[in-house]
């Protein structure tokens, strides 16, 4: 550890002493501009987070950036941008999906032991941190949702798979125990059509076959509580030929069975070349 940046004096001659490192400042810049720094890792504050990036970028420094990545989508977007434009490596460091357990049960994913993943569920709980900026919501950008929920979202994209794009994200947000502006209990659910779809169309493609899907629309027919169940049938004509187009409906019902909404995905197919 090279040098080490704090906005406290008193924290940074702690954590100074604590690691050996004989370089410590209050000066952000000067932290990231040392001469023998090669790369910068930020566990700041949500709202430092992208001055931190931006200054990596000016000196051409690698960066590491703790969860979550940006208070909101947008500022995330420009950081990333940044980094791409400066040419520096860059990483998002995210904890929990290399703990024992998770990677005990993704090596079954990997294997096929539990078959395709069409719904995850994960849950984020505990009662800090405990520093003053964290319940501020200027500084931190959001409550539960946004510190913890940032793990869940990629617990689930681990499991499901990178390459399936949500369609929609439903949240509820609510402030229940704390004194804060921000929410402190929080539920999302992602709803993944494209995968049942898939899963149909899949299935009754013969050897040979490519597909890919080239629009999707929901219909939301009323409010669904409890267990949600998609289903989904589709019917091949009998020729394939390239450019052709299948519009595949999937219906989703809730737990008494009534539909509550439809997902209508349009897969274009064709031959795979030889």
């Amino acid at each position: 550890m090279i040098s080490i940046y704090s906005r406290k004096e008193e924290s940074a001659k702690k954590f100074a002493n604590q690691y050996g490192c004989t370089h410590w400042t209050t000066k952000m810049e000067e932290a990231i501009a040392h001469p023998e720094v090669t790369i910068v890792c930020i566990a700041l504050p949500n709202n430092l987070h992208e001055e931190a990036v931006l200054l990596c970028c000016k000196h051409k420094k690698a960066v590491m950036t703790t969860k979550p990545l940006g208070r909101n989508a947008t500022e995330a977007k420009r950081m990333l941008d940044a980094v791409e434009k400066a040419g520096i490596f860059n990483g998002y460091l995210e904890d929990l999906v290399y703990t024992p357990k998770f990677l005990k049960s993704m090596e079954s994913v990997k294997n096929g032991a539990l078959g395709r993943i069409l719904w995850a569920k994960s849950r984020e709980t505990h009662p800090g941190p405990h520093s003053e900026w964290f319940w501020d919501l200027e500084q931190a950008g959001g409550g539960c949702i946004l510190d913890l929920g940032c793990h869940c979202v990629e617990i689930t994209r681990s499991f499901i798979g990178k390459d399936i794009k949500p369609i929609e994200v439903m949240c509820w947000a609510d402030t229940q125990v704390k004194p804060i502006d921000a929410e402190d209990h929080a539920i999302a659910l992602v709803n993944l059509g494209e995968v049942t779809s898939g899963l149909a169309m899949i299935s009754a493609l013969p050897p040979g076959t490519r597909s890919i899907v080239t629009g999707l629309t929901t219909e939301f027919l009323k409010k669904a509580r409890g267990t949600l169940t998609a289903e989904c049938g589709c019917q091949l004509p009998p020729a394939l030929a390239d450019g052709l187009e299948q519009v595949v409906i999937a219906r989703i019902t809730d737990y008494t069975g009534e539909v509550v909404a439809r997902v209508s995905v349009t897969w274009r197919l064709g031959v795979q070349p030889s």
